[in-house]
């Protein structure tokens, strides 16, 4: 029991360790590469609005695509009225 509790002492001691490492380089102003080492330090403006960019470009199809699918749909329910509305 002993042994398990030191090992999960350790463990959280070097996790601790890690985070700290972690939020100095975040706090420098620094990203961080999947490995966890130091890359480049944060992406620039043209970076930064290319993805906005993008970002804004993917919201305004997806709005698109969302009132397609309310003009479909109120189609469909008109058309079905109209028939329920036929066959009485």
């Amino acid at each position: 029991m002993r042994a398990e509790l030191k090992a999960t002492a350790d463990k959280r001691d070097m996790l601790l360790r890690e985070l700290e490492h972690l939020r100095s380089h975040v706090d420098s102003g620094h990203e961080l590469s999947l490995t966890g080492s130091e890359s480049h330090p944060v992406h620039s403006y043209d970076w930064l609005k290319t993805e906005c960019d993008a970002a804004m470009d993917e919201l305004h199809l997806l709005q698109q695509q969302h009132s397609d699918m309310v003009g479909i749909f109120f189609t469909m329910r008109c058309t079905i009225v109209l028939q329920n509305a036929v066959l009485r």
